[in-house]
């Protein structure tokens, strides 16, 4: 595996993995995604990002320590996600971090309801990218939501949702897909990533393309200072 990142970094990771000068412990070992096309520190959907109470190892009564090694960590916001399974139409205005989950979320402006909602970002989405879900018309754009019966044979998919769930179930982590492998008007055959074959409804909705941040893997957190606080 050292081998393999270190190989990366030299042909075509450099710009995306970066790995810290080993000025410390720490950081010898330390190698991170660069997030510099990402926004920061916008407050355009601040209705949408919203506190989760915890109690973190302590009583919620009494306050008392519960749990041993199990602290507070740095305060995070929960950002709220939408799977949009019915007639819909946006425009990504701009992607950003979040510290709940692997996968980047792409802040997207609905036409038809004149809203900003949270969406799981597809790889090789940028600002001015159109997403929706609508029936193909002989034609299939990559982050558009299309139910399995109007999936081609051998479609890379993702945010695949289980039993006609408005939720996705299936391939929400960072650089996870699946496969459609066979469908018809009753049943769909569908690889997960763990290569385990299931069937699901016909009438399921998933997206096009593979989810975001597809490097995930290959980061080292460094330390176990590092994911405490996290």
């Amino acid at each position: 595996m050292k081998q393999k990142i270190k190989y990366l970094k030299n042909t075509f990771l450099s710009p995306v993995l970066k790995v810290s000068n080993p000025n410390t412990p720490g950081t010898r070992h330390y190698k991170y995604i660069s997030k510099n096309v990402l926004s920061k520190n916008n407050k355009l959907l601040k209705p949408l990002i919203f506190k989760i109470q915890r109690s973190y190892g302590r009583s919620s009564n009494t306050g008392h320590i519960t749990v041993r090694g199990r602290s507070r960590g740095c305060k995070n916001l929960y950002r709220k996600l939408f799977f949009f399974n019915n007639s819909f139409l946006g425009i990504v205005f701009f992607s950003l971090y979040d510290p709940n989950r692997t996968a980047f979320v792409s802040a997207v402006f609905d036409f038809l309801s004149y809203k900003f909602v949270f969406i799981p970002m597809i790889h090789n989405q940028c600002s001015g990218s159109i997403v929706g879900c609508k029936e193909p018309n002989y034609r299939y754009f990559k982050g558009f939501r299309y139910q399995l019966l109007h999936q081609l044979n051998g479609s890379v998919i993702s945010l695949l949702s289980k039993n006609i769930q408005p939720s996705a179930k299936y391939a929400r982590a960072a650089g996870t897909y699946c496969q459609l492998l066979f469908k018809s008007q009753t049943t769909c055959k569908v690889r997960l990533p763990s290569s385990q074959i299931i069937n699901v409804s016909p009438l399921c909705f998933a997206t096009l393309g593979t989810v975001s941040n597809i490097y995930q893997r290959f980061i080292s957190v460094g330390k176990a200072g590092r994911n405490r606080l996290r």
